[in-house]
């Protein structure tokens, strides 16, 4: 399993990114934080965890090329089922890649890959 999003960047991407790619990819990311946040539920969906303070590690960002980068997510992932009495928070944190078109002025955002278990066979 490998999540994947896309966004529009703000009309001030090109600008910024003339002058330092990370910090405009930083500005991006924090601009548009409910799609990252929103890409992070789906990796928790199963155990209906909901997903709390997600926040980039800004000395994270890392240029893989001048159109894509990586930089590491913390979040929180919480679950309440008061019927089942489950109540908790636990940390994570997840790599995420950041492909950027500026023509169309889109970002891509890839979560990290999680291979799934086969069924069993008897």
């Amino acid at each position: 399993m490998q999540e994947q999003t896309t966004f529009l960047l703000s009309p001030q991407f090109s600008t910024e990114s003339a002058n330092d790619v990370t910090a405009a990819i930083l500005h991006e990311m924090e601009l548009n934080v409910e799609a990252l946040k929103n890409l992070l539920i789906s990796y928790h969906y199963k155990s209906r965890g909901r997903v709390l303070n997600v926040s980039i590690v800004e000395n994270s960002i890392e240029l893989i090329n001048p159109l894509m980068a990586k930089f590491m997510v913390r979040y929180a992932v919480g679950q309440f089922n008061a019927c089942a009495d489950v109540d908790f928070t636990e940390n994570a944190s997840m790599e995420i890649l950041i492909d950027i078109e500026p023509d169309n002025l889109k970002a891509i955002i890839t979560g990290e890959y999680i291979p799934e278990r086969e069924h069993d066979e008897f």
